[in-house]
């Protein structure tokens, strides 16, 4: 019954995920290492879920905050780092690039 709750609320998730995030996913750089950077703002997005008003925000945003900063900078080895590591933190694998 747990795992259908979860597996529910993951879908509630993804439905509701608006595409405001793959934008700024997709604005994060423009180079080969950006693409990596952005693919996985995307996909952290899509699991964590949208943060609303009022709402704590989800285990990793930190990292993801900071992850697209040193992206943005083109620190690509940096910002994937840390996007990855806040992928982690909401209990996925982070995608290969």
């Amino acid at each position: 019954m747990f795992k259908a709750r979860e597996l529910l609320a993951a879908i509630i998730v993804i439905a509701a995920t608006p595409m405001a995030a793959a934008a700024q996913a997709t604005a994060v750089a423009p180079a080969a290492g950006g693409s990596q950077c952005s693919r996985l703002v995307a996909f952290y997005d899509r699991y964590a879920g949208n943060i609303s008003e009022g709402r704590t925000q989800p285990s990793g945003h930190l990292e993801r905050e900071l992850g697209i900063q040193e992206c943005r900078k083109g620190n690509h080895a940096d910002g994937v780092r840390l996007l990855e590591d806040a992928i982690r933190k909401i209990g996925f694998k982070a995608p290969a690039g």
